[in-house]
């Protein structure tokens, strides 16, 4: 996201049980390539945008 300069407005970082979530507010909409690397990941289980 940073490559890309896209402002991180939050970021927030927590837990349930054995699985870990971050959740980034970006300011603008990312295209599709940056959501396609972040689901690239390895241990990334899925990734969900709300415009």
């Amino acid at each position: 996201i940073s490559s890309g300069n896209f402002n991180i407005e939050n970021m927030v970082n927590g837990s349930r049980g054995d699985y870990a979530y971050t959740i980034v507010e970006v300011k603008g909409a990312l295209p599709k390539e940056y959501i396609d690397k972040i689901e690239s990941i390895d241990d990334v289980f899925r990734v969900r945008v709300i415009e």
